[in-house]
């Protein structure tokens, strides 16, 4: 599956494994654990907040976050 970036679409290759400027929008790109999953994903900075304030409120007791 190939890594999008979450602003422009642009193909990044390879995947980011960490935050980063995405190299066509320049927007900031960060990998991300989405909240109350094991999965990550590539999100914007709105996404983040709004992850974020998911996390809060999971239940840690039911899903941690690894990392």
């Amino acid at each position: 599956m190939q890594a999008c970036c979450p602003y422009c679409g642009v193909v990044l290759d390879p995947p980011p494994k960490t935050t980063q400027e995405c190299p066509a929008c320049c927007g900031n790109v960060h990998v991300e654990w989405v909240a109350g999953t094991s999965e990550r994903c590539l999100m914007t900075d709105a996404d983040v907040e709004d992850n974020e304030k998911a996390w809060g409120s999971c239940d840690l007791r039911a899903h941690r976050r690894l990392g």
